[in-house]
């Protein structure tokens, strides 16, 4: 976030929610790959887009000024730097989930001043029930389906810098939980040719990821087990396991971890969100931690020291904590025999 320094700063960031809507309206409706193929008038665009067209043209003109948008005469196409963050970095598809996610946040903004004492989620407070993350991929497929695909896409740097910084020159088993599509798995089998990996996850994502890994030359060394992994029994006989950018953390579920591993077996947790020492979220992830707590008023992040303590307890004893190339803090810890 941009720090306020000016009054001007203020006024800006006042109805920088509106800018933000007019980028992932565009982003949803694909306007960016629509005017790389072809730079259109705002009277074409409309006319493709079924839009009014003194909207349409002041619309664009919002993305002009934000520098993703060029306009020679009535003509605009994308600029280098729309092409360079935008169209060369992901697909359309995944674009256009990611905008979608966005909505929930601006609705926890409405009446925010009103909403704010409030003890439960403000979502709550508005008269709203919308579904959690786990009951839209359990119950809806094509929504499981298109955000196992995003996921598969975004994390695929990801996947990358952990098969680069992790050995497992040792393991031939490993147990991927929450892995979705299993991209963390494909990653670390691609590295590993001894290695095989089962994925858990509901049946929806299982679907999808199987789909996606029967087009790698992995696919015949990783499974998917549909399953949900806080309330049912993992499988077990595993080296390694792995819990990645799933955010969920108990006694319980490290126990599960703990009976599904061999002895001196290895679990490692990716996240991006932990605290720092003092228990505090790191400045850049603010935003992040304010918009948790509009649905959990008390929900904190653990810190790296907290999860070496609750790991202790369910029998691991502690082997690295690393940085990876993306910015993920990785923890490893170890099965005691």
């Amino acid at each position: 976030m941009k720090q306020v320094t000016e009054p001007q700063d203020v006024l800006e960031l006042m109805n920088a929610g509106l800018a933000a809507a007019a980028l992932n309206a565009a982003l949803e409706l694909g306007v960016f790959g629509e005017l790389k193929r072809q730079p259109q008038s705002g009277a074409e665009l409309a006319q493709t887009l079924g839009m009014p067209l003194g909207r349409c043209v002041c619309w664009l003109d919002v993305l002009t000024e934000l520098g993703l948008l060029a306009r020679a005469d009535e003509t605009y196409a994308v600029t280098p730097v729309a092409q360079a963050v935008i169209l060369d970095m992901r697909s359309q598809s995944a674009w256009a989930l990611q905008a979608e996610l966005c909505r929930e946040p601006y609705q926890r903004g409405v009446n925010l001043a009103s909403h704010l004492k409030d003890s439960g989620p403000v979502w709550a407070a508005q008269g709203r029930a919308p579904l959690t993350h786990y009951e839209q991929v359990s119950q809806q497929s094509d929504w499981a389906e298109r955000f196992t695909r995003m996921i598969y896409e975004l994390h695929g740097p990801l996947a990358a810098a952990l098969a680069e910084t992790i050995e497992l020159n040792d393991a031939q088993r490993m147990l991927d939980v929450g892995g979705g599509s299993g991209v963390m798995s494909l990653a670390l089998l691609k590295r590993n040719p001894q290695l095989k990996s089962v994925v858990v996850d509901v049946a929806n994502v299982c679907r999808v990821g199987r789909a996606l890994a029967d087009a790698t030359p992995e696919a015949n060394r990783i499974s998917y087990h549909a399953a949900d992994f806080l309330r049912d029994e993992l499988p077990s006989g595993f080296d390694l396991v792995l819990e990645c950018d799933i955010q969920i953390y108990s006694d319980a579920l490290f126990r599960k971890f703990h009976a599904a591993l061999n002895p001196s077996g290895r679990l490692v947790l990716i996240d991006r969100w932990w605290a720092q020492a003092d228990g505090r979220q790191p400045a850049a992830h603010a935003l992040h931690a304010f918009a948790a707590a509009l649905e959990q008023p008390d929900r904190r992040n653990f810190t790296v020291a907290e999860i070496q303590t609750l790991s202790a307890a369910a029998g691991f004893e502690p082997l690295a904590v690393r940085t990876l190339a993306t910015g993920e803090t990785l923890i490893e810890v170890m099965r005691c025999a």
